[in-house]
């Protein structure tokens, strides 16, 4: 960024704050994935399946 170039990082709202702070401008989302570490499923990749 200091050479001038603009960064937007598309990110969870979870997660904003830390990329607000490099100095990106924080493009957030809802994610649909669990808030906390112990929410995940057994198969991780259900959590990437878009609720039906």
């Amino acid at each position: 960024m200091s050479r001038g170039h603009r960064v937007s990082y598309v990110i969870g709202e979870r997660l904003a704050e830390v990329v607000a702070a490099t100095g990106a401008r924080v493009v957030a989302y809802p994610s649909l994935l669990p808030d906390h570490d112990g929410q995940w499923p057994d198969d991780a990749g259900e959590a990437l399946q878009a609720p039906t």
